[in-house]
């Protein structure tokens, strides 16, 4: 998966797009009204949760797309969300937001199937450490993920 920048001399679109490596010659392009900010694989790499914006408020938020029909549904409205990361089980999605321009980072975990938030906390200023009391501290994976890490890419075995 991937979206697209620019190449100096056009305006990047941000579109979300990904390919099969069996097929890399039909990209798909599931969500091509929404600009991809950041996205991250389900562990059975059946689903692909994107945080994505569009020209509206509304628009914004974070989208769960079926990988084998590419259907998509907006799993929560967010105004801003990156370090999307997966629960071993697939059944919790954590990730960084802000809620309000005004106030400061908030630690999300999200569950995938109903959408309610399950479990909220203020992030650090001085976050290097997850706290033990966190859900995403026994599972097992880095966080925050960094820009541009390859750890939200997978490779399907089957």
């Amino acid at each position: 998966a991937f979206n697209t920048g620019s190449d100096g001399a056009s305006l990047p679109d941000d579109s979300l797009r990904w390919l099969d490596l069996q097929q890399p010659a039909k990209i798909y392009q599931p969500i091509p009204d929404l600009h991809a900010k950041s996205f991250a694989f389900s562990p059975n790499n059946l689903q692909l949760a994107v945080f994505a914006t569009g020209e509206t408020k509304d628009q914004s938020g974070v989208y769960l797309i079926d990988l084998l029909s590419a259907e998509n549904r907006k799993l929560i409205s967010l105004p801003d969300a990156t370090s999307l990361v997966w629960s071993p089980d697939g059944e919790l999605l954590a990730l960084i937001s802000v809620f309000d321009p005004e106030g400061g980072a908030l630690f999300l975990v999200i569950h995938v199937r109903t959408g309610q938030i399950t479990f909220q906390d203020e992030l650090p200023a001085d976050f290097d450490v997850i706290p033990s009391d966190w859900p995403i501290s026994n599972w097992g994976i880095p966080f925050p993920q960094s820009l541009g890490c390859l750890a939200a890419c997978s490779i399907s075995t089957s």
